[in-house]
């Protein structure tokens, strides 16, 4: 939460030192103090984790289909495309997916701070969870411009496509300055149909790497 007044706060990479350490931490089951961590240090370690999955988060079996879905006609026709695919999508993958895009309906809430529009945030995103297995050179630039189009509607509709809302914090300008040294303020307990950043995370190692084995 407190990282949310940070101006580019995912596209910032964090010092590679800092970053393995982390990692290392990670791979051999030591326990984290993230509270302690520089947040670009946390933002990094998520786009790690997910550069480093056997398949993307939506999987190369279903790319064609999601990225299909930015040629519907409008956006509530593109969004009833994207929700089709979901379907498809292993569960613990979809559980995944809703859980890291809930955190980009936080950050983008708080874009008059911190600068990250859901176009932004699909900018940073797709390279490490919507690519091809085998990209079309002939057609490479359109593709990517419609997955960022397509994430971007996942993040800027996101009621609709999970049927939940997200809870956090809104940060104002006059103490975004102060954000990053705020403790977090715990919330009442959410409902199945909210997704709270107080909820227990959802187990990295229940990721399914492919369509053909759904979970």
């Amino acid at each position: 939460q407190k990282a949310l007044g940070i101006q580019g706060v995912f596209p910032v990479s964090p010092p590679k030192t800092q970053l393995d350490e982390t990692k290392k931490k990670i791979d051999s089951a030591q326990e984290i103090d993230w509270t302690s961590l520089d947040e670009h240090v946390c933002t990094g370690t998520i786009k790690l984790f997910l550069r480093e999955l056997p398949q993307p988060l939506l999987t190369f079996e279903l790319y064609s289909k999601f990225v299909g879905a930015a040629d519907a006609e409008d956006d509530p026709s593109k969004v009833k495309a994207i929700k089709s695919v979901l379907a498809e999508l292993p569960k613990p993958n979809a559980a995944l997916l809703k859980r890291l895009l809930a955190l980009m309906v936080l950050i983008e809430r708080n874009k008059e701070v911190n600068k990250m529009t859901a176009s932004n945030l699909a900018v940073v995103l797709c390279p490490s969870i919507l690519y091809p297995e085998v990209p079309d050179p002939l057609t490479m630039v359109d593709d990517i411009q419609r997955a960022n189009r397509v994430m971007s509607l996942f993040i800027t509709h996101y009621t609709e496509v999970f049927g939940a809302t997200v809870t956090g914090p809104t940060i104002s300008a006059s103490s975004a300055s102060s954000a990053s040294a705020a403790a977090a303020t715990p919330s009442s307990p959410s409902s199945n149909k909210t997704v709270s950043f107080h909820e227990p995370q959802t187990p990295a190692t229940n990721v399914a790497p492919s369509t053909s084995n759904p979970a």
